[in-house]
């Protein structure tokens, strides 16, 4: 008969010199709610945002309001950071774009800076993530 899983473990720790432990007791159940009873309200909201830049780890914050209201506004101005610099990022590319395409380039003196570089490449403008989680 092979022996068990418990009976090896045993086996392990008694070779370790470490007794093993009596089973701990289940955790006893969660009464449940009372039928048609409201969940009782959320004293505090937790904004996480997180950023996604391209060249660079996630960065990720939170921030702790004891108001769901605040908490979305906080939400909406991180995404509305977020696409303020995806505007930014294509408005500076379509800028480069257009001079690239004009011939213009650079001097210093009477020699081209960039004349033989290739077009310009957009930059990418970070994502970020933003939510409101009620405690």
């Amino acid at each position: 008969m092979a022996p068990t899983a418990v009976a090896l473990a045993a086996v392990a720790l008694a070779a370790c010199g470490q007794r093993q432990r009596p089973p701990t007791p289940a955790p006893a159940p969660v009464p449940a709610a009372a039928p048609g009873a409201a969940p009782p309200p959320a004293t505090a909201y937790t904004l996480i945002i997180t950023w996604l830049p391209a060249d660079q780890p996630p960065s990720t914050s939170q921030t702790v309001f004891h108001d769901a209201a605040a908490c979305e506004r906080g939400r909406q101005a991180a995404l509305a950071e977020g696409q303020r610099l995806a505007s930014d990022a294509a408005a500076a590319f379509a800028i480069a774009s257009a001079k690239f395409a004009a011939g213009e380039h650079r001097y210093v003196g009477e020699t081209a800076i960039g004349a033989t570089d290739a077009a310009p490449v957009m930059a990418a403008a970070p994502k970020v993530i933003a939510l409101c989680a009620g405690s």
